[in-house]
């Protein structure tokens, strides 16, 4: 994801200068700032939002880990 919402309300787009957590705005679950560097292109960073684990399994857009039995 790359919006999510600050405690007030307000939109906040993933990037280097975001909080470490904030809120999904469909469901209010709450989300923490990732990163991703990429190996490619040396200084390269993608930034974005992922559920914290176990949080909130209902939304759709919920990251899941699937484990294999």
């Amino acid at each position: 994801m790359k919006l999510a919402m600050d405690s007030s309300g307000d939109m906040i787009v993933a990037g280097a200068n975001a909080p470490e957590k904030a809120l999904r705005p469909r469901c209010k679950g709450v989300v923490v700032l990732r990163c991703r560097r990429r190996s490619s292109r040396p200084g390269d960073v993608t930034y974005f939002w992922r559920h914290e684990n176990y949080s909130n399994p209902n939304c759709l857009a919920r990251f899941r880990y699937d484990m294999v039995k």
